[in-house]
């Protein structure tokens, strides 16, 4: 499970959002819409009422403390069912990555179960009430707690809806990820991870691309630049050390990459951690 957590992760590391509009509403009793597809992601917190949505071919009558996520380019309508119509928090956002595949490879839910604990909620309100300022910080601290409601939305999923969903895609995902992080320190070669996934080079590529949204190449440069910054972090273990084990040929080299990828030094890195 954690492990498919990662996964997910992974896939979003490097996700950038624009917020369109969102808000706290009492929807109007024509609130309505057919066979919608926006390029655009929808979410709601239901706080009261009682509504219908169709997402994709699946009817839902979410109800009060469930979450929605319906995903850029997903078909879906919606109405009212009574006069009872919907209050809830919203908000329309783009991201620079698609959240569809999550839904289609990893199995996370179109409508979800809150609790307090879950910090939904309170993210939601947080982003409406900024919406209200004309501070510079505005857009930060709504794209913050846009950024809180996704993260809290995934580990809820992961925790208590993912658990007997397991694909056989995503199991072989879990596979090559697997095989990556034991054999860092060795020169990964894609022959080698499509030979354990039974794939031809070039269907791994675009299999990975797919569910993590890189290359498989990309994805191991990641890994190794991620189990390095905890090395930093956690241990004393000198750079040349650190250069071994993630699979940087020399000092020299995992200096210039991690430098490129973060802005910073690995010294400097540690430096600022101890710190923190």
């Amino acid at each position: 499970m954690e492990n498919r957590k990662d996964l997910i992760y992974n896939y979003i590391s490097d996700l950038q959002i624009h917020l369109l509009n969102g808000g706290f509403t009492h929807c109007r009793p024509d609130w309505g819409y057919q066979n919608l597809n926006p390029e655009y992601n929808k979410m709601y917190y239901i706080c009261d009422g009682e509504g219908w949505i169709r997402i994709q071919d699946q009817d839902v009558y979410p109800s009060p403390g469930q979450f929605v996520f319906i995903p850029a380019g997903t078909l879906h309508s919606f109405s009212t069912v009574s006069s009872n119509t919907y209050t809830k928090y919203w908000c329309h956002f783009t991201s620079n990555i698609m959240f569809s595949p999550l839904f289609q490879y990893y199995g996370l839910p179109y409508v979800m179960n809150t609790s307090p604990f879950d910090g939904i909620v309170q993210a939601f309100q947080r982003m409406e009430q900024t919406l209200s300022w004309t501070a510079p910080s505005l857009s930060l601290r709504a794209k913050s707690a846009i950024y809180e409601i996704i993260s809290s939305f995934i580990d809820h999923s992961v925790r208590n809806e993912l658990e007997s969903v397991a694909p056989a895609s995503v199991l072989k995902l879990q596979r090559v990820t697997e095989y990556i992080d034991h054999h860092m320190d060795k020169d990964i070669k894609i022959e080698q991870l499509a030979e354990i996934m039974h794939f031809n080079t070039n269907y791994l590529y675009h299999f990975m691309k797919t569910h993590l949204g890189i290359t498989p190449m990309q994805y191991i440069y990641k890994r190794r630049l991620d189990k390095a910054k905890d090395l930093l972090t956690s241990t004393d273990d000198t750079l040349a050390d650190i250069a071994s084990v993630t699979g940087f040929s020399d000092v020299y080299h995992f200096s210039k990459s991690f430098k490129k990828n973060t802005g910073i030094s690995p010294r400097a890195y540690r430096i600022g951690a101890a710190k923190r």
